[in-house]
């Protein structure tokens, strides 16, 4: 019986042009030859003891091991036949199989996963068994991004985010078990290839978007603009009371990504510390206020007395506690101030205010102030009001620690900086780096809590700006406030 007569075989059938057994032999061959080298497979043929009698030049690139060197080994040593759980199976046998798994051991000893498909050799004339002939399919890439795939699919399932994504048509693909717990309520509509707007409109007909009401129409309008640009993350509310932080990415193939964070705790504690803020300086302010009414009516009480012994000693001491209060006050304002984007303060007309209001107290001490370089507009970002309290702090200081009869210089800059200028002993080197610090003061002997310095601190951070001190030419001391914006 011949390979072409057994049962169930189909007549092989290869169209040739040559005449002559001889010919046809030879191009049968050319053909073949061209196809192991054409095909990712390697090819192989072994006798009827199970040793390699032919392998294609493909092993090579799989193994890393030449055809000369397997030929006449026994296929077993190229590797073994394996099932899904890489448990040792029987070796090939005589019948025809198709994929069978087989980890083949490259040279540098790492294993290839492959499949296997083989057939039966026999004699034609005898019908004796010769062998078997097959060819070898690599695999490893594939499986190890199939693994890879499964390890992503599940990393995306288990996120505590929120997970969906979107086709190019904007069809759903996958959604992870977070998504799918919090349209619980849509169930039926949140599956795969169901268009975004209709996962939309069916989640705002079941009340998860409460933010869509009073106009629907608008804030669907809205959605779908956010859905199909990449933007920076928006915030909406969802279902009852959850604050959900929601990015959208759009993907190079034309599909979006939707990530959701819920953010309802964040945004609580956000709320909480807000409302503590408030209370505290609400807090302040009372206190102040309960303080400054009997300091000014202890202070009105001693001008009445006149010259009296000991009177102005202790006006002074009251006029100490109302400044103390004032700057407490002050200072609390200053730990929750917010700069917003729009606000715009002129340097110039600070300058000029502040050295207009604090000139009669300074002339009566005899310390002239002078503003230099005020003379056209220099604006930067932030509060006009708590930057004129910076360089009112400023120039206060210069007052009690410069000498007498000495001038006190505003000098604003064209590179957004202003500066306070004072000629007195200055500040030490030991203490240029704390004298901003609360309750730090150069000079013990002069009265004050230390508060003002540290104010315009907290007034320069809040304005992303910078605040430093250094020596005077001459002696003194320059305080600058240099702003970034």
């Amino acid at each position: 019986m011949t390979n072409d007569d057994r049962p169930g075989r189909k007549p092989r059938s290869w169209p040739s042009a040559a005449d002559g057994d001889a010919d046809r032999l030879r191009e049968t061959l050319r053909r073949l030859e061209d196809i192991t080298r054409l095909i990712s497979d390697w090819v192989f043929e072994t006798n009827a003891e199970g040793r390699l009698t032919f392998v294609s030049e493909r092993v090579f690139e799989a193994i890393y091991r030449l055809p000369a060197e397997l030929n006449g080994q026994p296929f077993d040593d190229i590797g073994e036949f394996v099932d899904d759980v890489a448990t040792k199976k029987p070796g090939m046998g005589r019948a025809a199989f198709r994929d069978r798994p087989f980890l083949a051991k490259a040279r540098d000893g790492s294993e290839r996963i492959c499949l296997i498909s083989a057939l039966p050799i026999y004699d034609e004339k005898s019908g004796l068994f010769q062998g078997m002939c097959g060819t070898v399919r690599d695999i490893t890439s594939e499986r190890r991004n199939a693994a890879g795939m499964r390890r992503l699919v599940t990393a995306v399932e288990e996120l505590s985010d929120a997970f969906a994504l979107w086709d190019a048509e904007d069809k759903l693909v996958v959604a992870n078990a977070r998504y799918r717990s919090m349209h619980s309520s849509i169930a039926t509509v949140l599956q795969p290839g169901t268009r975004f707007n209709v996962v939309l409109d069916a989640a705002m007909a079941a009340g998860l978007l409460p933010e869509s009401q009073p106009n629907p129409s608008q804030f669907k309008a809205l959605m779908k603009e956010r859905h199909t640009a990449s933007k920076r993350g928006y915030e909406m509310a969802f279902g009852d009371q959850s604050v959900l932080l929601v990015r959208e990415c759009k993907l190079p193939d034309g599909g979006t990504v939707t990530v959701a964070t819920d953010i309802t705790e964040s945004r609580l504690a956000q709320r909480q510390i807000e409302e503590t803020a408030e209370k505290h300086k609400q807090f302040a302010a009372d206190v102040a206020h309960e303080l400054r009414t009997p300091l000014a009516g202890f202070r009105s009480n001693l001008d009445n007395l006149g010259e009296h012994a000991g009177a102005q000693e202790l006006r002074d001491e009251v006029d100490a506690m109302a400044r103390m209060v004032e700057q407490m006050l002050t200072a609390t304002r200053a730990d929750f101030l917010s700069v917003q984007g729009a606000d715009v303060a002129d340097l110039s007309k600070i300058a000029v205010r502040v050295a207009s209001n604090m000139a009669p107290l300074a002339i009566k001490q005899g310390r002239p102030i002078e503003v230099l370089g005020a003379k056209q507009s220099i604006t930067v970002r932030g509060d006009f009001g708590s930057i004129e309290q910076a360089i009112r702090n400023l120039v206060e200081n210069a007052m009690k620690y410069g000498f007498a009869n000495t001038p006190i210089s505003i000098r604003v800059n064209q590179d957004k900086s202003i500066r306070v200028i004072d000629h007195g002993p200055g500040v030490p080197a030991d203490m240029q780096n704390r004298v901003f610090e609360r309750f730090a003061r150069a000079d013990q002997r002069v009265q004050g809590a230390g508060l003002g310095l540290s104010i315009v601190h907290r007034i320069a951070e809040a304005h992303s700006a910078t605040v430093a001190v250094q020596e005077t030419q001459g002696g003194g001391a320059t305080f600058i406030i240099q702003f970034a914006h």
